[in-house]
């Protein structure tokens, strides 16, 4: 090993080593070419990991929603658009919270009987719902119904609606996928007033893929297809959305408030000790106590 001599503080002369013998041999040009090798292979993996899409479960043992599931007449929903089924006035509805449901079919294979179920919605879409009320300060709360409090193997349509009460939201919109006479695709929904079980508007939403970008997708390719397809739903639901908030802004208009004291829909927190919900018990707790002093 080469030294380099040097004198110390006190003048003597002593051996150490040289900065270019004492470098460690991890310093070389291989274990720089390890490190950024090891640098661009974990950039990649991480680039890759957040490259990779969401999955997202299909309801593909669902069967397609007839009006009559949704607790209204076929009529009800005769042309595409919305459509009024109750405009009288009312008093006191608003505020009011409005829970959302996108519900599916599902079939008993043995007895024929349909129930409904709530389906999938992907992230984006149920916040969208939340977004498309922003402007209605009458609508307190949007909440999306799921499968809590609902019979996984299907329910009627009584069940959402008793399950939208439950959580203090009056309106209740229930939507599904069905297709028509000719097998195009389309939404279909109602708005009800889930306390009175009253079905106040129908909805009719066709789902019509870009015509355009059909005709030049290849007719083998499944993948770009279905992309156009789930493009035409995203559309088709979102002139859904619009459609609800405007009947909501008219619902509104024919509401009056409420002139006296209403009890108030929160439940008050539950005392802790059973002892603490009789006032007088407890006040004879405190003046016994008091009494037995010294």
């Amino acid at each position: 090993m080469d030294h380099a001599v040097r004198p110390n503080e006190t003048g003597v002369t002593m051996n150490t080593p040289s900065r270019s013998a004492s470098r460690s041999v991890f310093d070389g040009p291989s274990a720089r070419g390890a490190a950024w090798f090891a640098a661009c292979a974990t950039a990649l993996l991480m680039g890759c990991a957040a490259s990779t899409p969401p999955i997202v479960s299909q309801d593909l043992d669902a069967a397609p929603v007839t009006t009559t599931d949704l607790g209204v007449p076929d009529s009800s929903v005769s042309t595409p658009g919305e459509h009024h089924l109750d405009t009288s006035r009312t008093t006191g509805r608003f505020p009011a919270g409005l829970s959302v449901a996108r519900v599916v079919v599902a079939v008993d294979d043995a007895s024929g009987g349909r129930g409904l179920r709530p389906g999938e919605m992907e992230v984006d879409r149920a916040a969208y719902w939340n977004q498309v009320m922003d402007t209605l300060p009458p609508v307190r709360e949007v909440t999306l119904l799921r499968q809590l409090g609902i019979d996984p193997r299907g329910a009627g349509c009584d069940a959402f609606l008793s399950e939208s009460v439950r959580i203090n939201c009056n309106l209740c919109v229930l939507f599904g996928q069905r297709s028509d006479e000719s097998g195009e695709e389309e939404l279909i929904g109602v708005l009800w007033d889930a306390k009175q079980r009253r079905p106040l508007t129908a909805f009719r939403v066709p789902i019509s893929p870009d015509p355009i970008l059909l005709a030049e997708c290849k007719e083998d390719d499944a993948e770009r297809r279905s992309k156009i397809q789930n493009l035409a739903e995203a559309n088709a639901e979102q002139e859904l959305r619009t459609m609800v908030r405007n009947t909501i802004w008219d619902l509104v208009k024919l509401d009056s408030a409420v002139t006296t004291t209403q009890q108030s829909p929160w439940r008050t927190d539950d005392a802790l000790l059973p002892r603490d919900r009789d006032p007088l018990r407890r006040i004879e707790e405190l003046l016994r106590g008091q009494s037995n002093r010294p």
